[in-house]
């Protein structure tokens, strides 16, 4: 995001854009705590 090399390149219209510009970086993906012991019992009785 700091203009670094990387592994994977944004792109529109086969021309790439600057990552910092087009792209967001989410480091949570839902509201809550998912390493509780009685939600993963329910995510495991369910799968």
């Amino acid at each position: 995001m700091n203009g670094e090399k990387g592994l994977c390149v944004l792109s529109e219209g086969d021309q790439p854009i600057p990552l910092a510009r087009g792209a967001e970086v989410l480091d949570v993906f839902v509201p809550f705590d998912v390493n509780r012991k009685s939600l993963l019992t329910r995510i495991t009785v369910a799968l």
